[in-house]
């Protein structure tokens, strides 16, 4: 991380944010995948990088639909959505 900070590569903290977010969901830590995520949506809200945090939402709209809590279904499927209409947008596969 410190090597992508130094060479000016500010996606890629964002993006590890964004896998350790998956790698606790695949080991069912509900708990504190979210602020993965969320971490990673607004460094990649805030770089203006539209294909990396619809990889995120993507991301996130899939931990939701795994999760199955109260609401997260609708969740999921909003950020789904918004992933890939972001996608479509912009011309790129997911």
């Amino acid at each position: 991380m410190d090597f992508a900070r130094q060479h000016h590569y500010q996606q890629v903290p964002a993006i590890g944010q964004r896998i350790q977010g998956r790698i606790l969901q695949a080991r069912a830590d509900f708990e504190r995948a979210p602020a993965c995520f969320e971490q990673s949506l607004a460094a990649l809200a805030a770089l203006d990088d539209a294909v990396e945090l619809a990889r995120t939402q993507e991301a996130y709209g899939l931990f939701f639909q795994a999760r199955n809590r109260a609401g997260d279904q609708e969740r999921g499927a909003a950020l789904l959505q918004e992933a890939r209409a972001t996608f479509a947008r912009l011309g790129v596969r997911g």
